[in-house]
C-alpha cells in the first residue's frame, strides 16, 4: 500500500480528471468552490435548462437566418428564370415601371384591349407613324376633334368624304366657286331645283331675203315632259347692211314646229345706224319660255327678216342657242 505511486490507483480517476468530469456533470469541486469564474458560473446556470427541443429550435433559426442572408446576397438574372415563369399574379401592383422595360419590349399583342387610353399617353406620343392603316375612324374621334388645323394640305379628297357628308351647312360663304368645281361635276341631280340642258340648237350663214326667209337650225329638237317649262337663251351674229335712211334692222324670230304651228316664242334684233358701211353685230336672244302641255318631242324653228332703210341684203352669219329644262 505504501509503495503505490501517486498516479492512477486501481482505475480510479485522478484529481484533474475528476475535476474535469465534475464540471461537465455540474458538480463543483470543493477545492475550487471559491475560485469559479463568471463565465463558468453562467454556463453552469444554463446547462440544466438545455433540452432537445431548445437545441433543435435554435439550429432551425440559425439555418433560416443564414440561408435567407445567403439567398439575398445572390442575384437572380433573366437567364435564371424559365420562359413564362413569372406571371402577373407574381408581381406586385405597379412594381414594373417604364424604366424596367427594354425598348420595344411591349408590343400590341402584350396589351389588353382598351388597356391604354389618353391618360397613359404622353403629349405627342402618338402620330401618324404609330397608327395602322384605317386604325382611326369616326367612331374614335370626338365631336369637332378634327378641324382644318389638324389636316395637312390636300389630306382630304373625294376619296375621304362619305356620300352626302358635306352640305351647305359645312361650306363657308364664298368657299366654293367655279375653280373648285370640276367640269361636269354639277348636274340636275346635284341641284335643289333641278335644271338640265336638253338641246343646243345652232344655225349657220343665211342671206336675209325680203321680206322673210326660213332659217334652218340643227340640234333643235328634244323630249319634253308634260307640264314642264324650258327656257331658250343664246346669241346670234349678223352682217347688217348700211342704211340710206334712218336704220337697218335684222331680226331672227323663233317658234315651235314647222311654220310656227306650235306657236311663236319671240324675236331678237340687231340694228345698224351707219350710212357708210355694213356692220357685223351680235345680239342676245332674250330668255324665251317654252311650255309643254303634253309629253313629246319639241322642235325649235326660226325665220329671219330685215326692214328699214337697208341698202343691200343683210346676212345672218351664225346662231348659238341653249334650251334649259326646269324641274
Amino acid at each position: 500500500m505504501g509503495e503505490a505511486a501517486p498516479g492512477n490507483r486501481g482505475g480510479m480517476a485522478t484529481g484533474a480528471e475528476s475535476d474535469h468530469c465534475s464540471r461537465w456533470a455540474g458538480i463543483r469541486p470543493s477545492s475550487e468552490a471559491t475560485h469559479e469564474t463568471e463565465e463558468e458560473n453562467q454556463m453552469h446556470r444554463l446547462l440544466p435548462k438545455l433540452s432537445y427541443a431548445n437545441v433543435v429550435a435554435t439550429l432551425a433559426l440559425c439555418l433560416a437566418l443564414g440561408g435567407g442572408a445567403a439567398f439575398a446576397a445572390g442575384k437572380i438574372g433573366a437567364d435564371q428564370i424559365a420562359g413564362g415563369g413569372v406571371h402577373t399574379k407574381n408581381l406586385r401592383q405597379r412594381s414594373v415601371t417604364s424604366g424596367k422595360l427594354a425598348l420595344g419590349a411591349v408590343r400590341s399583342n402584350q396589351i389588353a384591349p382598351r388597356a391604354v387610353d389618353s391618360g397613359q399617353l404622353a403629349a405627342g406620343a402618338v402620330g401618324s407613324a404609330q397608327l395602322g392603316r384605317e386604325a382611326v375612324g369616326t367612331a374614335q374621334l370626338g365631336r369637332e376633334a378634327v378641324g382644318s388645323a389638324q389636316l395637312g394640305r390636300e389630306a382630304v379628297g373625294t376619296g375621304q368624304v362619305a356620300r352626302e357628308a358635306i352640305g351647305s351647312a359645312q361650306i363657308g360663304k364664298g368657299a366654293v366657286g367655279s375653280a373648285q368645281i370640276g367640269d361636269g361635276a354639277v348636274g340636275p341631280a346635284q341641284m335643289q331645283f333641278p335644271v338640265s340642258l336638253v338641246a343646243s340648237p345652232r344655225g349657220g350663214a343665211r342671206t336675209v331675203d325680203y321680206p322673210v326667209a326660213s332659217y334652218p337650225l340643227t340640234g333643235a329638237s328634244w323630249p319634253q315632259r308634260a307640264g314642264s317649262v324650258a327656257l331658250l337663251v343664246g346669241t346670234f351674229t349678223a352682217e347688217v347692211s348700211m342704211v340710206s335712211l334712218n336704220e337697218c334692222d335684222v331680226q331672227i324670230e323663233f317658234g315651235i314646229g314647222e311654220g310656227f304651228s306650235g306657236g311663236t316664242l319671240g324675236v331678237a334684233t340687231v340694228t345698224n345706224l351707219s350710212h357708210s358701211e355694213n356692220q357685223v353685230l351680235t345680239g342676245a336672244v332674250p330668255t324665251l319660255p317654252i311650255l309643254a302641255d303634253a309629253a313629246g318631242t319639241t322642235e325649235l324653228t326660226a325665220q329671219v327678216r330685215e326692214f328699214g332703210g337697208c341698202v343691200t341684203p343683210s346676212t345672218i352669219t351664225s346662231t348659238d342657242l341653249r334650251v334649259i329644262e326646269l324641274g
